[in-house]
């Protein structure tokens, strides 16, 4: 969209409705070229159209992209930064957007809480590995079918589902997921003051133990016994970098 300038010489130009946001001013007296362009995902709540104009971002930033005859926009090698490359991330966007069939708006702030969702999210929906779950839970609440078990000290680990809340930028999404508890032992149990059905367990964890969790892109379960041992080594496979939870 053309702008005023206020200079019978000068030319303004800027991008409209898009993440991509370009300026130019065309000096037609000196026969200069000034420009500049940023990336502002709160311009648009498509996903897809963050993830295109985020690729044609990066290839402005490398020189690897230019518009017919002008010099390359590239910045120089000391304005450079490992994020620069934004388009990989708004890519996990998408795939996430279609693996869970819900439309993901991005017309809010990318905060540190929805860009760590994305990662994780990523990680097991789309490439099937488990993440740690952030925090080493104290007890665990168990409602068991008859006598509640005894453990009587024995190290174990517990596979079991839930459903998690998480914020992607401006909404809140349900997500169903398996926990994995390993390395750990149960103490005696407690029956709940308000369900007398359930029974809450104090946890000790050895050495070795290790809390995972896995985000599926559905509810629904294959019961089988190949899938339940397949759910179970993505699950207990170890953490990279040593991590334990």
């Amino acid at each position: 969209v053309q702008q005023p300038s206020g200079d019978i010489h000068i030319r303004k130009y800027a991008s409209k409705k898009s993440p991509l946001v370009l300026h130019f001013d065309f000096n037609t007296a000196k026969f200069t070229a000034h420009y500049n362009f940023n990336f502002d995902n709160n311009l648009t709540d498509d996903a897809e159209l963050c993830r295109d104009a985020a690729i044609v971002y990066d290839g402005l930033s490398k020189g690897t992209a230019h518009i017919k005859d002008m010099e390359p926009f590239a910045k120089t090698e000391s304005q450079r930064t490992a994020s620069d490359a934004i388009a990989p991330f708004w890519q996990k966007v998408v795939d996430l957007q279609d693996a869970l069939g819900t439309k993901i708006g991005t017309d809010a702030e990318l905060d540190r809480e929805t860009y760590q969702n994305i990662e994780r999210l990523h990680t097991s929906i789309c490439e099937g590995e488990a993440v740690g779950l952030g925090y080493k839970p104290a007890t665990i609440s168990i409602k068991p079918k008859g006598i509640p078990p005894q453990t009587d000290g024995k190290t174990c680990r517990l596979m079991f589902p839930g459903v998690r809340n998480l914020k992607l930028f401006n909404q809140e999404i349900n997500v169903h997921v398996l926990i994995g508890l390993s390395g750990i032992q149960l103490g005696a149990p407690k029956a709940k003051d308000m369900d007398p059905d359930s029974y809450v367990y104090p946890i000790t964890y050895t050495k070795d133990y290790q809390c995972t969790i896995l985000y599926l892109a559905t509810g629904e379960t294959d019961d089988s016994e190949e899938n339940v041992t397949h759910m179970s080594d993505v699950l207990f496979a170890s953490l990279p970098d040593g991590r334990r939870y």
